[in-house]
């Protein structure tokens, strides 16, 4: 599921890096799949949610495909080798109350949601 690349990939080098070692400790690992983080506040019946979610060599909204319902949000990254990422959340929102914003400095959609 991680793929393994080498973090010896100057700008400033002319020269390919050499082949990533097994037992090399200097290796970075590439996800596969958008990673998030799911924060909730507010008390019932008015609580919200705001998902982040950043998204390697993703540098456009236009990128991405977002569907969310009132039980789980499901994002696909079409032409980029990333796996559809599907978050559950942990009480039902508003499909009509969704607002996101795609940071193009950090690679990260936020997404904030309210309880329906």
């Amino acid at each position: 599921m991680l793929e393994k690349i080498s973090e010896e990939n100057s700008l400033t080098s002319n020269k390919p890096a050499p082949p990533p070692d097994e037992d090399s400790e200097n290796v970075a690992v590439v996800p596969k799949s958008p990673w998030y983080s799911v924060s909730v506040s507010g008390d019932e019946p008015t609580r919200n949610i705001t998902v982040w979610i950043t998204i390697p060599g993703i540098t456009s909204a236009a990128q991405l495909d977002l569907d969310v319902s009132i039980r789980e949000l499901r994002l696909e990254c079409p032409g980029v080798q990333l796996e559809p990422l599907v978050v559950r959340f942990p009480f039902t929102v508003s499909e009509c109350d969704v607002k996101a914003k795609f940071d193009k400095a950090t690679h990260q959609l936020s997404l904030n949601l309210v309880e329906s």
